[in-house]
């Protein structure tokens, strides 16, 4: 998840970012920074706590993978492969070295595991560390747009269209069979908590094919992700059951649409000269926020217990 918001090209070596796609990560980023410091210092009632981190771990991942999907077409598949592989592989590595960081301090300070083997499996990847999980399927995406450049990048919109179905149809993918967390991040799994590429992909598809034709505002993506997270609330409440978080679901999956969709319509508005001064430079620096905040939070839980 590298911060690289790019939209404008001059040339290899100067670009211009899109103020509205930092403005939507900063939305993103506040959104799951109250979220995780709510796990560890409620506020307010259970209900309130327990709805509010549903609702972010529910749109945040599938909203930064839409901003992922929606650069990679500027800054990586409207580029030279050559140019491209360079940023793409510094992306992986900022992505992998956040994890490591996160899965250290996490084990030392909310597993209080300070053998060197709790080390060692977070840097081996057979254990993820919780508050940090999506970062490995970020790590991940940035290998598959490497291997896959060529196609990604000539992708018909029918290609597009029919790879979308795919990542929904994938929501019905037999869960059991993946226990390893690396590939749990690319095909989910049972028993664990892992964003699958595989069936979020839909989100970065929609941001790169938002991005190549230049789309805000559409007659029919609007209404159609407006719908489907309708229903998908509609269901929760006539159930009145939470939404399952882990493993990906045909409902979660596809109810997440609209709220993605409508932070990106919401973000391309101005929120004055210091909410956007604000959100800018939360956009800017969304990973370093975030392995900031989580350091913040495992080291005040070992501290106060």
């Amino acid at each position: 998840m590298a911060d690289n918001t790019v939209t404008t090209k001059h040339s290899h070596n100067k670009k211009s970012r899109n103020p509205a796609l930092d403005r939507m990560k900063g939305f993103l980023v506040i959104g799951m920074v109250l979220s995780h410091t709510l796990n560890f210092f409620p506020i307010g009632t259970p209900f309130f706590c327990v709805v509010f981190s549903t609702y972010i771990s529910t749109m945040t991942f599938p909203g930064f993978l839409f901003v992922l999907g929606y650069v990679s077409q500027y800054a990586y598949f409207s580029k030279e492969r050559g140019y491209a592989a360079k940023r793409i592989i510094s992306g992986f590595f900022k992505s992998l070295l956040a994890l490591y960081v996160c899965g250290i301090f996490f084990t030392l300070f909310m597993q209080r595991d300070f053998s060197l083997q709790g080390i060692v499996d977070k840097l081996l990847l057979r254990e993820l560390p919780s508050y940090s999980e999506f970062l490995l399927s970020f790590a991940l995406l940035y290998l598959l747009m490497l291997l896959f450049f060529p196609f990604i990048k000539n992708m018909s919109d029918r290609t597009i269209l029919l790879l979308c179905a795919c990542s929904v149809v994938m929501t019905f993918f037999p869960y059991r069979l993946v226990t390893h967390p690396v590939l749990a991040s690319l095909v989910g799994c049972e028993n664990l908590c892992t964003f699958p590429l595989a069936q979020y992909g839909i989100y970065f598809l929609m941001g790169l094919y938002l991005c190549r034709k230049k789309i805000v505002f559409h007659k029919w993506i609007c209404p159609l992700s407006l719908l489907c997270t309708t229903c998908y609330l509609a269901y929760h409440l006539i159930l009145w059951k939470g939404p399952v978080l882990f493993p990906a679901t045909f409902a979660r999956v596809l109810g997440t649409t609209g709220i993605v969709y409508t932070y990106y319509l919401i973000s391309q508005k101005s929120f004055g000269k210091y909410g956007d001064m604000l959100l800018t430079f939360i956009g800017k620096h969304t990973l370093v926020i975030l392995v900031v905040h989580n350091i913040l939070l495992f080291t005040s839980n070992f501290l106060r217990s």
